[in-house]
């Protein structure tokens, strides 16, 4: 089993928020419960459409082919992706998706979190962190950071690293795995609810990216 402290001194040569699983290996993963299925379209807004109401098959997709756009975009295509899963309530979605019992699916909303809360991926990313905390997102993600999964592990300890930017959540991270694992988690999120940006937090993290 494997621990935040023990997987920690890795995470910032090992965790880049672009290092992803290939495409054909995502697929591979989720063939046994989600058929391998391309979404319909793979702009920002249909993507955060399918992942609300799509069916568990359509949210696979969608989730999977954001998690491929990881790869790639950038700069003024990353900040409108951003943007845009705020606006729309997709943040949230892929924050209740993060407590999904199937892994494939968790996984991939960790990595994708992970991701648009990363200043090297969205310049803008510090308006994701601020939705996340307002819907306490932190505190989902922190319940993986103890998984005896290593992919799961993986990526939560790399959505840590990257919102880990409040008091709070440092504080969070004191208490010890079994009580973690009791914590209850947050109320099951509104698919609307997002915040609005007020004040730049004061300490971004920036995670590296290779």
């Amino acid at each position: 089993m494997f621990s935040p402290r023990q997987a920690a001194s890795a995470v910032g040569e090992l965790f880049s928020p672009r290092k992803a699983k290939s495409k054909e290996a995502r697929k591979k993963r989720g063939a046994s419960k989600y058929a391998a299925k391309e979404p319909a379209s793979s702009t920002p807004q249909s993507l955060m459409d399918d992942l609300r109401s799509g069916s568990e098959q359509e949210r696979a997709a969608a989730l999977t082919e954001l998690a491929n756009q990881m790869d790639y975009v950038h700069g003024n295509e990353a900040m409108e992706l951003g943007q845009v899963a705020r606006d729309s309530g997709g943040i949230v979605t892929i924050i209740e998706l993060v407590s999904h019992p199937e892994p494939y699916l968790h996984q991939l909303a960790l990595y994708v979190l992970g991701n648009l809360s990363s200043d090297a991926v969205d310049a803008q990313s510090w308006r994701t962190k601020l939705v996340v905390r307002e819907v306490r997102g932190f505190e989902r993600v922190l319940t993986h950071a103890w998984s005896d999964d290593i992919d799961t592990l993986y990526n939560a300890l790399g959505a840590i690293q990257n919102l880990c930017t409040f008091p709070e959540y440092a504080r969070q991270m004191e208490a010890p795995p079994s009580h973690r694992r009791r914590h209850r988690l947050p109320a099951p999120l509104h698919p609307h609810t997002r915040a609005s940006p007020r004040a730049r937090p004061a300490a971004r993290g920036r995670a590296g990216r290779s």
